[in-house]
């Protein structure tokens, strides 16, 4: 038997539920859910706590959905570096998938794959000069090489990611096995519920027509350029813009917001950052289109998420963006305000091109299914332990 332990440990923190604990959650439950000719050799385990003895899949999936409150972050990451490795080898483990990439747990007794999301703070860290930046630039640079340098094998959510890691800490490509993301289509569905849109508006007091732009204000989600592009056509199109994501910095939320007041535009912006995962894919079925105006990214998640509720996307023409999306959305250059007007005109205005969007999207969407993830991520454990 190949005996795995899953690690589901990222959904003890703080930021519990983000991108890599809702990885790792549907990794599993893809994993259960392959027939049983796919996984008659695997004996799977689940982290779901870092300082207590893995979990049966089945008691994992219940426990993870009434958790207790979270635990500090740098709790979670000693307990892993210093307890985990002790529960592994009790149970006598042959692989152990770190899904969380940070804090590793030492003295695994069993070989390590581990996922890496994406090496932004190297490949593309703030633009800031100084000394204190410079040497956060070397402890991101020191960070990452201990972190995808120790595990046996790497799991690289894109082509990208793989290259980037390949070029920036010098990992040997044979190293790294690419598995790209799935998403939940039942989730993620292109059907709106009866009275969904309406209520949707009277809720949140949306516009009659929007585009949406599922972004944080972080320095690389380039949030003004697609604020801008959509001030400079607002007075000549139906569409407000709701964008739903983490303010980080409470200036960035004021400068948005007063510039649409000076723009005259104020009554039809939204920055909504209470939005939880049940409502989400009702803010996609309500838009005209999804805006993604990201400088860099290591994956798409946003697009196909987009794309799988029925909802056109208007891409910032990014390599990850690129990547996941091919030829089935419009990209423009990240910093091209005018570009990106261009083509929300276009959008609100040209019905069919909008059609063939959507369903080209919802093809691509369906091609990116989380059993896929899971047979491959499968297959990456059967090679690693044969080696």
């Amino acid at each position: 038997m190949l005996r795995v332990c899953l690690d589901l440990s990222a959904n003890e923190m703080q930021d519990r539920f983000g991108g890599i604990g809702k990885y790792a959650n549907e990794l599993l439950r893809a994993l259960t859910q392959l027939p049983p000719s796919d996984t008659r050799d695997l004996d799977l385990s689940v982290l779901l706590f870092s300082d207590r003895a893995p979990l049966s899949p089945d008691r994992a999936l219940s426990e993870v959905e009434r958790l207790g409150p979270p635990i500090p972050n740098l709790r979670h990451l000693a307990q892993r570096s210093f307890l985990v490795g002790q529960a592994l080898r009790r149970r006598d483990v042959q692989i152990f998938h770190a899904t969380q990439p940070q804090g590793l747990p030492y003295l695994p007794g069993c070989k390590v794959v581990s996922t890496a999301h994406d090496v932004i703070p190297i490949v593309f860290p703030r633009e800031k000069k100084g000394l204190l930046e410079a040497a956060r630039k070397r402890m991101d640079f020191a960070l990452n090489w201990s972190r995808y340098t120790r595990p046996d094998h790497l799991i690289a959510i894109s082509a990208l990611t793989r290259d980037d890691l390949s070029h920036a800490l010098h990992i040997a490509l044979s190293k790294i096995t690419v598995v790209h993301h799935g998403i939940d289509t039942e989730h993620y569905a292109s059907t709106a519920a009866p009275g969904e849109h309406d209520a949707l508006r009277a809720k949140y007091d949306l516009p009659a027509k929007f585009f949406v732009c599922v972004s944080s204000d972080h320095y690389r989600k380039n949030l003004e350029t697609a604020f801008r592009a959509w001030c400079d056509c607002a007075h000549e199109l139906p569409e407000g813009l709701v964008c739903i994501g983490k303010a980080m910095y409470e200036e960035s939320f004021t400068r948005l917001t007063n510039l649409a007041a000076e723009r005259g535009v104020a009554d039809r912006f939204r920055w909504l950052s209470n939005i939880g995962d049940a409502e989400l894919p009702a803010f996609y079925r309500g838009a005209t289109s999804t805006i993604a105006p990201s400088l860099y990214e290591g994956f798409g998640m946003t697009l196909l998420e987009s794309m799988s509720c029925g909802t056109p996307v208007i891409a910032a023409s990014n390599p990850a963006y690129r990547e996941v999306a091919e030829a089935d959305a419009d990209f423009f250059e990240p910093k091209n305000a005018a570009a990106l007007t261009d083509l929300m005109r276009r959008h609100s205005n040209d019905t069919l091109h909008r059609r063939d969007l959507v369903e080209r999207g919802l093809a691509r969407a369906r091609s990116y299914s989380w059993s896929k993830t899971a047979r491959e991520t499968l297959a990456v454990y059967r090679t690693v332990a044969q080696k």
